[in-house]
């Protein structure tokens, strides 16, 4: 009762001193916790970035509790720990979870499987707690026999942001790319976009790519019209994937989807977006980069080159450097000259003094640029 007092609280320092001063007690507390009781302590807890005491404290509480959870109960407790950063101490109530999931009684509906994974989205898979669970949601969703809509595969995405390629993790996006082929509603551009960007600690794998080529004709079919903040987010996903037949897909899908951008994009917007076409690696060990040669690719900055030329906002220093930075992986195409014509207005209006760091990652840039004639009169701007 009294961590639920704070499921509306913020994170004030007055509230964090409450919170350390209640973890002893915890700790005192000798009568066992129900399952309801651990969902009304982590609710209290769900906006509270720093109790790690607190979280500590009930770790081994949540252990002992030998109630059984029903689906809705291990949901409710794992999608509330969705804001907690990747502590020690998170890492111990989901070790403490972990084995309630083989008890919970009852069958996992689409939205307890896709709202627990999202409970995940900010722990990474390297510890065994968290590969522990995906395993334990694996099981659930191939068990799952509910139709999934794109709402509920958006938010089971969200929870492997941040994952890598750990067999744990393949599985629940394997089996996610089965829900996804199942599914017979619309994506909006949130969904899209969530489920892309998703991705974006990934390399390129056949689940992945299966997903990839999953989405691309739903992407194609949506009617929704994407902000630039669903468009950063799309392609800030595909960041370090090769040029797949699967990502190839997505970004000729997703062109025309910018080209219909009516809000004008950010500086900050534009460069994550040019961002997410960088190959992995460039620069350290060369690989099959987001080819230059592919059309996708080339449509693409042709239509950022547009929303780069339409910003009414001023660049600062560290927007040009990072928006040049970003075609270290581009060759001097045509789409790359557009790209850069289109920056050389904001780089000779940028009043700010650049930092050494800023003028190395604007001329890294040019990397693979040749010599061409827009190239030159960047360079004379910077």
């Amino acid at each position: 009762m009294a961590l639920m007092g704070f499921s509306r609280q913020g994170d004030t320092e007055v509230g964090r001193e409450v919170l350390d001063a209640l973890a002893p007690k915890i700790w005192e507390c000798e009568e066992e916790f129900s399952a309801q009781t651990v969902g009304m302590a982590l609710r209290g807890l769900q906006r509270q970035r720093r109790a790690q005491e607190v979280l500590r404290a009930l770790a081994p509480k949540i252990m002992q509790c030998t109630d059984r959870f029903s689906p809705d109960m291990i949901t409710a407790v794992l999608h509330r720990l969705k804001q907690q950063p990747e502590t020690e101490e998170v890492r111990l109530v989901l070790a403490a979870l972990a084995p309630k999931f083989q008890r919970t009684r009852g069958v996992f509906t689409a939205y307890n499987v896709s709202a627990a994974l999202c409970g995940l989205r900010r722990q990474t898979d390297a510890s065994v707690a968290v590969q522990q669970i995906l395993w334990a949601l694996a099981a659930k969703l191939e068990a799952c026999t509910e139709a999934f809509s794109a709402r509920h595969v958006a938010t089971g995405m969200r929870g492997l942001w941040g994952k890598s390629t750990m067999p744990a993790t393949q599985a629940v996006l394997q089996l996610l790319v089965h829900k996804l082929d199942g599914c017979s509603d619309e994506f909006s551009a949130e969904d899209i976009a969530a489920a892309l960007n998703s991705l974006g600690q990934m390399s390129n794998n056949a689940a992945a790519e299966e997903f990839l080529g999953a989405l691309a004709p739903r992407i194609r079919r949506c009617t929704a019209v994407f902000s630039a903040s669903h468009v950063g987010m799309a392609l800030s996903g595909l960041k370090g994937m090769s040029n797949t037949e699967g990502v190839v897909g997505v970004l000729a899908a997703l062109a025309p989807k910018i080209a219909q951008c009516s809000r004008p994009f950010s500086p900050r917007e534009l460069c994550r977006s040019l961002e997410g076409l960088h190959a992995p690696f460039l620069g350290h060990v060369m690989q099959t980069p987001l080819s230059e040669d592919s059309d996708a690719v080339q449509e693409v900055l042709r239509a950022l080159a547009v929303k780069i030329a339409e910003c009414d906002r001023a660049f600062s220093a560290q927007d040009v450097a990072m928006a040049l930075y970003a075609l270290r992986s581009h060759a001097g195409t045509q789409a790359v000259q557009e790209v850069l014509r289109a920056l050389l207005p904001k780089i000779r209006g940028c009043e700010e003094v650049f930092l050494a760091q800023s003028v190395g990652m604007a001329l890294m840039g040019f990397s693979r640029q040749g010599d061409t004639e827009v190239g030159r009169e960047v360079l004379d701007a910077l």
